[in-house]
């Protein structure tokens, strides 16, 4: 998948930097949903946070996955 993804961002211009900023980005929503969720979890329901967890996992994959596209950008960028 992440192939695929590489062969996108090339098509379309973009650069190793704007995946990273896109990872840190993720990663910075996967804080802050974990967060609220072990808040809402902690003070009202914990079946209600689970949703917040499932988003914050989301984020975290998305983030993974952003930082793999830019590592592979940046070894094409220096060849």
């Amino acid at each position: 998948m992440s192939d695929e993804l590489v062969k996108r961002a090339i098509q379309r211009g973009l650069r190793s930097k704007h995946f990273h900023e896109g990872a840190q980005s993720n990663a910075n929503s996967a804080w802050l949903f974990g967060l609220i969720g072990a808040g809402v979890g902690f003070f009202f329901s914990w079946k209600v946070a689970i949703v917040f967890g499932l988003i914050a996992i989301w984020s975290i994959v998305r983030s993974m996955q952003a930082t793999t596209v830019a590592l592979r950008l940046e070894k094409l960028e220096s060849e």
